[in-house]
């Protein structure tokens, strides 16, 4: 089962990073940088990060970007976070 604390919301990196440039710039980043800047719990560039986003094509560019940049592990949840939190009753 996936660990709630492992879901990096894609609006998250959205609303401090403007741009998809911007995002590629934050994963740019070494995952101590990563984390410090935008307040992630990223220790490795190995360790999951799962982006999602409303519908997840947004999210599915994110991880693209992270996987891009290093962080090989970056996944995107396919379902929209709607469906997320009707799965974990948030």
């Amino acid at each position: 089962m996936v660990n709630p604390d492992d879901i990096v919301s894609y609006e998250y990196v959205k609303e401090l990073a403007e741009s998809v440039n911007d995002i590629a710039e934050a994963f740019a980043m070494s995952p101590e940088e990563l984390s410090s800047k935008y307040g992630l719990n990223i220790h490795d560039v190995n360790d999951e990060i799962i982006f999602h986003c409303r519908s997840g094509a947004r999210s599915q560019q994110a991880m693209e970007i992270a996987r891009n940049n290093g962080y090989r592990s970056a996944k995107n949840y396919k379902g929209s976070i709607t469906e997320w939190n009707a799965k974990t009753k948030r």
